[in-house]
């Protein structure tokens, strides 16, 4: 009846293929609809917690980061001094200034007395350690650095070999400590001879240990 027309609901067949069919409302297919405001609360509040995990993790890993990459200069300033001693068949020193800034210099001593002379001696490489970490020598008898006239040098003579420690010969340990900011300590010891370095940082009741997962942040 003409008053019934405005409750029905009126549909249109679509053709489906293989001879099935469907009924849809004659006005399209259902209606697209945006957030409402429970599921945007629920994204913002999701982002919030990815963002607090994310963040530390990120300056966590920053921190590690900054320290390794110090230890990574210093292990390539001993491979250097090495391969260089042994190819031109002269005595290298590493110099160590303690403190900071820290610039790392290395150069043939060709007059043996281990003293880096501005402008007389060749430079083979320097390394610049960041303001914000400061260089110790370490404290430990065992592990002092080798020291020329109050400078705190590792030798490498021209076969290669590696003089680090206070002893003044191949044998035994030199090292020194990086400390940042939040208080990590890594010290890195020079092996005498072969000029191995071994990376140590101290644990929860002081002690050196060679597990790199002792970070304050």
């Amino acid at each position: 009846m003409k008053g019934m027309d405005n409750h029905v609901q009126r549909y249109t067949f679509v053709d489906r293929g293989h001879g099935a069919s469907r009924r849809v409302p004659a006005g399209g297919g259902s209606a697209q609809r945006g957030f409402t405001l429970v599921e945007a609360l629920v994204v913002v509040a999701l982002l919030g917690i990815i963002l607090a995990v994310a963040i530390p993790n990120m300056q966590r890993a920053r921190v590690r980061a900054h320290m390794l990459e110090q230890v990574n200069a210093l292990r390539q300033a001993t491979a250097i001094g090495r391969i260089n001693a042994i190819k031109k068949g002269r005595q290298v020193v590493l110099g160590i200034p303690l403190g900071h800034p820290v610039t790392l210099t290395e150069w043939f001593d060709d007059n043996g007395d281990e003293i880096f002379q501005q402008g007389t001696e060749e430079v083979i490489a320097r390394w610049r350690i960041p303001d914000d970490i400061t260089v110790s020598e370490a404290t430990e008898a065992d592990h002092r650095l080798r020291n020329a006239s109050g400078n705190k040098v590792v030798r490498f003579r021209r076969d290669g070999v590696v003089e680090s420690a206070v002893t003044g010969d191949d044998t035994g340990l030199g090292a020194l400590v990086l400390t940042d900011k939040p208080g990590n300590q890594l010290r890195i010891s020079i092996a005498g001879g072969t000029g191995t370095t071994i990376v140590e940082m101290k644990d929860g009741s002081g002690a050196w240990t060679r597990k790199i997962n002792y970070w304050r942040y």
